[in-house]
């Protein structure tokens, strides 16, 4: 009866704010499964940043769209008309109207000893209402906080804990991280990338990163790419957005681009075995890459170079048949997928793409990734082709990928093109060979005579059914024919 009768109250409207969220909140007393209203805060912590009529009207639109049959012509009126006082859970209600606009409302204030963090979490416990903006004005602006703890603590106990990261200097914060133990780094670095604060900054400074690294470092529970990608669901730097990443693999680009320059010094882990830190970074910078991969943006192109060049450049490594089979599987398939077992080494044609896309080779590569960085800008001497195509790992960048195995391998367009075009020298005749009888595309605008005259040892060797090239023009392929005997 008592359900009854709130739904008809309800309907007509009658009584203040909190009545009707009474009234409201009977139509689940017989189910009671709802949450109540400090339940509902309580849950979603963020919503302390709109006033307090619009919180009061969220839950009571919850509440009512989980009772659809008692929903119809429910009047929510009375909550925007009324004057509130902010306040930690339940705001208190005034008797006077609102009298213009709800977006703002009136609040207990503080004006305490803001050097004083104890006195702050002392007040933000008793609900009192903290100007983070004056406070930045007359102590933050001036002095750093260097008290880790207090800060976390205090961070901890804020109803609205973004609004005081926004107003401490993203200086100090990342001072913070970088000094304060590694269990109050964490602490803090949480905060930061729930709260997502700061990400515009540029240069070594910028908070919202270092946190990310932190927690790549020194956090045992973040031991899967997943993991990382989880930390920042949101994103303060819209305009740079252009959607082709998902947010989360932007905020870790952005955050793995930005720890390439500036946190070669916090390398040192927390964690044991060390290892396992390492293999999870190489891992990241994997997925990035095979997502960037999928892009056939310019700007995504030079994400993937810069992304392994300088401090990262000594992580790239080169394919492996293990590898490889792996990623035969795994290339093709979702996000999701992928992130279930991110191998430790890049498939073949991402890694060809990354050296085509570098400028210059990296001093900390391999040197045969230095030597196939030559070969695809078409700067390699024959034996160093050469020495690249008896070595079985480096072999691998020579193949397209899911072309076939042993002889039936075709070579990549880019690398024939290189192969045609070294320096000096000659290639070894089973390279040649291979060049002429595995059904690999001539890359164009390649000429007969070019490829005659680079294969002129194995040429004459070959009957002709055995030259299998992948090329249209029939005189093309009568100018090579003529090289073979009868």
């Amino acid at each position: 009866q008592v359900a009854e009768d709130a739904a008809a109250t309800t309907k007509s409207g009658g009584g203040g704010p909190f009545a009707l969220m009474f009234q409201i909140a009977c139509l689940d007393l017989k189910a009671d499964k709802l949450c109540s209203f400090t339940e509902f805060l309580e849950r979603l912590p963020q919503i302390y940043t709109a006033p307090p009529p619009v919180r009061i009207l969220a839950w009571c639109v919850y509440v009512l769209t989980k009772q659809p049959q008692q929903s119809n012509a429910v009047d929510l009126t009375p909550i925007m008309i009324y004057a509130f006082v902010d306040q930690v859970s339940t705001p208190f209600q005034l008797r006077e109207l609102v009298g213009g606009s709800c977006a703002k409302a009136r609040a207990f204030s503080w004006e305490g000893d803001y050097s004083n963090l104890d006195d702050i979490i002392d007040a933000v416990k008793h609900g009192h209402s903290i100007d983070w903006s004056d406070v930045r004005r007359k102590q933050w602006s001036q002095s750093y906080i260097t008290d880790g703890p207090r800060l976390c603590r205090l961070l901890s106990s804020c109803r609205n804990p973004g609004a005081c990261l926004k107003n401490i200097q993203p200086a100090n914060l990342r001072n913070l991280l970088r000094t304060s133990s590694s269990e109050t780094a964490l602490q803090l670095a949480q905060h930061i990338l729930h709260e997502c604060c700061h990400q515009g900054v540029a240069g070594a400074e910028n908070p919202l990163y270092t946190a990310m690294w932190i927690k790549l470092v020194h956090d045992p529970k973040v031991s899967e790419v997943k993991h990382l990608l989880a930390l920042v669901n949101s994103r303060d730097v819209v305009d740079e957005y252009d959607g082709t990443l998902t947010i989360q693999e932007q905020n870790v680009l952005d955050g793995m681009l930005w720890a390439r320059e500036h946190a070669m010094d916090m390398r040192k882990t927390s964690c044991s075995p060390s290892s396992l830190r390492d293999d999870l970074l190489v891992q990241t910078l994997v997925f990035l890459s095979w997502s960037l991969s999928k892009i056939e943006t310019e700007k995504a192109k030079q994400h993937l170079a810069k992304l392994w060049s300088g401090a990262f450049a000594a992580l790239l490594r080169l394919p492996s048949a293990d590898g490889g089979r792996t990623w035969s599987r795994l290339y093709d398939q979702t996000q999701e997928q992928v992130l279930k077992d991110v191998p430790l080494e890049l498939p073949s044609q991402v890694l060809r793409r990354i050296l085509t896309q570098s400028e210059a080779f990296e001093e900390a590569w391999q040197p045969q990734l230095s030597a196939t960085w030559r070969l695809l800008h078409c700067r390699s001497q024959g034996q160093q082709a050469n020495d690249l195509w008896s070595d079985e790992c480096a072999k691998l960048l020579f193949f397209e990928c899911g072309s076939g195995d042993g002889e039936a391998k075709k070579l990549n367009s880019d690398v024939f093109f290189g192969l045609l075009h070294i320096t000096c020298g000659a290639l070894d005749r089973d390279l040649q060979r291979h060049m002429l009888t595995s059904c690999s595309k001539v890359p164009p605008g390649v000429s007969a005579e070019v490829l005659s005259r680079m294969t002129s040892t194995a040429l004459p060797t070959l009957k002709k059914h055995e030259l299998r090239i992948d090329c249209v023009d029939s005189a093309f392929l009568q100018v090579l024919q003529q090289q073979i005997p009868e």
